[in-house]
């Protein structure tokens, strides 16, 4: 685990008066990647100074150089020499020159989920996702359906958006967005709503057990004030819901859920299935992408957004439009007359995932 530096660990509290001041100049080291590069844009649409560095150029770069984000290419010294807060991200090693030369300069630095958690709280609501999987799909669902109601979300995913980005800058009363548990990050985070989709075990370079992940877990889940939502088809998140004391809106496929879903049949392009609450129909869904772990994805966001008073109706015409995001199981085209897809699946629970729904197709 990383050691904290003498400037980290800083309250939220200060971080967010800091944030706050007048072209507070802020130097994000890993700017490139996708959190961070949306972190980036965000900073800027709030009025701070922003600036950058990375290992190599890129068009996500170009495109914040385009919006006055100063950007360096390579990581030294002397880019954080007028930063007021470095933030940096996890795939950052401890003897970035960038953080040895904050930390001597005793600039304070900060992770990008310990910066990301002193700025949601300017919104009203925030709904994060978390999950082994289907965390960007189940974050674009929603960010599909709460734009399609003309709530003007703010969203930041782990993958492009269906609009390009991974981002959408919209209003200060609904924040959608990743809740990553890599190395504890949600943990930094104050959820007004957060959605529990499976839990497995990952990211074994930081989490030794199952156990460990489950606990982490049970943390995030406990915040105060929020509502948790968890899909109790999934054994893990089950167990972990004895012990949270919060209100707890349960989905799946097994009787006893406040939202019980079914698959029906077939779409032209991916799968339909009906919805009830307490045994009382909600309404059927057509979902235009394959795959059946996606109707689990697609579940959860109905479930929020009906939680959220949007009618079924709307949110029905909402998931008919979307048609997935970059990387997951992607049409890329076509060799020799056989189709070619593009699936970003690396945990073997998504491999077995990707191939099934390869076969349905």
């Amino acid at each position: 685990m990383r050691e904290k530096g003498k400037s980290e660990g800083m309250g939220r509290a200060f971080l967010r008066e800091m944030i706050k001041q007048d072209r507070a100049k802020i130097h994000f080291v890993g700017i490139g990647g996708v959190s961070m590069y949306s972190l980036a844009r965000l900073s800027v649409e709030k009025g701070l100074c922003v600036s950058g560095s990375d290992r190599e150029d890129s068009s996500r770069l170009r495109e914040l150089q385009l919006i006055g984000v100063r950007i360096s290419i390579g990581h030294n010294a002397e880019n954080v020499a007028f930063a007021d807060l470095v933030v940096y991200s996890n795939a950052i090693a401890d003897d970035n020159p960038e953080l040895l030369e904050a930390r001597k300069r005793n600039i304070p630095t900060v992770t990008r989920a310990e910066y990301l958690g002193a700025l949601m709280l300017d919104y009203n609501h925030r709904i994060g996702v978390s999950g082994s999987h289907g965390k960007s799909t189940t974050v674009a669902m929603l960010d599909c359906i709460f734009s399609h109601a003309m709530m003007a979300p703010t969203t930041l995913s782990g993958s492009d958006l269906p609009i390009g980005e991974p981002y959408r800058i919209g209003g200060n009363s609904l924040l959608i967005y990743e809740a990553c548990e890599y190395r504890d990050s949600f943990l930094s985070f104050s959820p007004t709503d957060f959605i529990g989709l499976n839990l497995e075990l990952d990211h074994t370079d930081y989490f030794d057990s199952l156990d460990s992940i489950k606990a982490s877990f049970t943390r995030a889940m406990s915040h105060p004030g929020a509502t948790v939502y968890i899909n109790s088809d999934d054994i893990n998140l089950s167990e972990i819901a004895e012990d949270i004391d919060r209100r707890l809106v349960t989905f799946g496929t097994r009787e006893g859920c406040y939202y019980l879903f079914s698959p029906t049949g077939f779409s032209e392009r991916g799968m339909t299935f009906s919805l009830s609450r307490f045994g009382s129909s909600v309404g059927s869904f057509e979902l235009n992408i394959p795959g059946v772990h996606n109707i689990n994805n697609a579940a959860a966001a109905i479930t929020v957004a009906i939680e959220y008073g949007l009618s079924p109706e709307l949110i029905a015409e909402a998931l008919s439009l979307f048609r997935g995001i970059p990387r997951r199981m992607e049409y890329i085209g076509s060799r020799l007359g056989r189709p070619i897809y593009y699936d970003y699946a690396h945990h073997p629970t998504e491999i077995c995932a990707a191939i099934n729904t390869l076969r349905s197709i």
